[in-house]
């Protein structure tokens, strides 16, 4: 008798907590299984789990996402865990969350999850551009920062208020550094890369704030 054919991801469905590792990988929509461990080494990570693998470990930082600590022994001296881009990807796999948290975390996020949220990813995906499709191999987190600003601060002419187009693209990437991996191991802002962000998004490089009537 043949068995029937598994859905490796509605097994996955089955978890009431994940490792972050198996977390970052299911939002990306990839299966952690017979993958996860080889995510230590920078050549077997798949595209775009560096920058939700830094959003999960901001938020578990910051107390925006709860976690359990299983043993990891990889926190830093102010008790915090080390963000997976410079280097440390051991902690992940015995620090634990809750899915149901992991879904809340998410729908504040505005973030589609085919795995996490299916009732929320009746998308077209064909319709999104390459460079802003959060699955694409291609993907480059700063594009997405700065056509993310640039939409955010044109669209809201308060924004510019009194601010010249770079301070309000600044001050934007600022507040939402940690949707594209533009933070620091302690979660704030990567001043650096947001000033290099900014400078692509800026479509007034001679400066001053916009004039009024």
């Amino acid at each position: 008798m043949e068995s029937a054919t598994i859905d490796r991801f509605e097994i996955w469905g089955l978890a009431e907590a994940l490792t972050v590792a198996q977390a970052a990988l299911l939002i990306i929509g990839v299966d952690p299984d017979g993958v996860q461990y080889s995510i230590q080494h920078a050549n077997h990570r798949p595209a775009g789990l560096e920058p939700v693998m830094t959003a999960l470990a901001v938020a578990i930082n910051t107390g925006k996402l709860r976690a359990t600590d299983n043993g990891s022994g990889r926190r830093d001296e102010n008790h915090k865990w080390q963000l997976p881009v410079v280097g440390d990807f051991d902690w992940p796999h015995r620090v634990t969350v809750l899915v149901s948290d992991i879904k809340e975390w998410l729908r504040q996020r505005d973030y589609r999850s085919t795995f996490f949220l299916p009732d929320q990813t009746s998308v077209d995906h064909s319709s999104i551009p390459p460079y802003m499709n959060p699955h694409h191999e291609h993907r480059a987190p700063k594009l997405v920062a700065a056509i993310r600003a640039w939409e955010a601060v044109t669209n809201k002419p308060g924004l510019l208020k009194h601010k010249s187009a770079k301070a309000a693209i600044t001050k934007w990437l600022k507040e939402h550094a940690s949707e594209f991996a533009l933070v620091k191991a302690d979660g704030s802002p990567n001043e650096l890369g947001i000033e290099e962000v900014a400078k692509v998004a800026n479509w007034s490089p001679k400066g001053g704030a916009p004039k009024t009537e």
